[in-house]
Order: C-alpha cells, then sequence, then structure tokens
C-alpha cells in the first residue's frame, strides 16, 4: 500500500493491484476484487471493474482506479481518501445525486450510482461520499467523491 504523507492537504491510500479483465481498468472506474472471477483464482491480488451486475463484483469493491491499467498489469487503485473523477452510470432513470449521497457499484460495470443506505449485499460496506452535486443523471456522467471502508 501508498500512503499519501499526511503533512499538508487531503490523505489518501493506494493499493497496487492486477488487473485480470480482458481490457484495461480506466481512471475513475469502480475496482474490485476478483474473486473468482474473469477465470481468476483469488488471491487478494487481481482486479477487475466492480458492478452489480456480476456476482462477487460489489461485495469485493476496493475503490477507485488512479490510473489507467492495462489487461495483466499492475496498476495503483485508490481505497481512501479524495478522488477528483468518478465514473457515475445510470440506475435506468434520472436521478440526482447530493453532494453527501452515499454511491456504490452500479449495474454497468465500473460504474457507481447512488443509494439510500449502503448495505452488505450492495457494496461489501464500502462508499463513494459523492462530493459535488449533480444535475439529473439519465445517463453515464462523471464527479468528485470521497472513498472510503467502514470495515
Amino acid at each position: 500500500m501508498l500512503f499519501k504523507q499526511a503533512a499538508r492537504g487531503d490523505e489518501r491510500i493506494y493499493a497496487t493491484y492486477q488487473n485480470v479483465e480482458a481490457s484495461s481498468l480506466t481512471t475513475g472506474y469502480a475496482v474490485a476484487l476478483a474473486q473468482g472471477t474473469s477465470g481468476a483464482s483469488f488471491n487478494g491480488t487481481q482486479a477487475c471493474l466492480a458492478g452489480s451486475g456480476a456476482v462477487g463484483r460489489q461485495l469485493g469493491w476496493i475503490g477507485i482506479a488512479a490510473q489507467d491499467i492495462a489487461p495483466n498489469a499492475y496498476g495503483l487503485v485508490q481505497v481512501y481518501g479524495a478522488v477528483a473523477s468518478v465514473f457515475v452510470s445510470n440506475a435506468g432513470t434520472s436521478i440526482t445525486i447530493n453532494s453527501g449521497d452515499s454511491c456504490v457499484p452500479a449495474a454497468l460495470a465500473g460504474g457507481v450510482y447512488c443509494i439510500a443506505a449502503p448495505t452488505w449485499a450492495a457494496s461489501g460496506f464500502a462508499v463513494l461520499v459523492a462530493s459535488n452535486t449533480l444535475p439529473a443523471v439519465s445517463a453515464t456522467g462523471w464527479m468528485s467523491g470521497f472513498m472510503r471502508h467502514v470495515l
């Protein structure tokens, strides 16, 4: 893990993971541990896109890709702290995301959307707290937030 020194400014924590997806993990996309997904065995260092549309991809949600990570390459995932740009998925309907709302992995792999109260089934209790208010979102978009884990 890489800890940004707590001198001045915000604190951030990054971890190194291997992308086991067939495509790149894009900066700003939600990332999960590859728990038997994507043909990977579980060793705690392999990652895939987070998303509620596939089994295990939301419970193992670990953070937001801090850089583009090519297939089979290693790269940084931000697991704690302020994130400047996060991919927002649509929820099938127009919703407003307000500052302070809790966001979890969405059905669209790599995207997040807001939920009233995070649950283990929705996110494994990891959340991204929205740090800006977006206009009604009916399609995909981008926002800033604060990544944190409750456990």
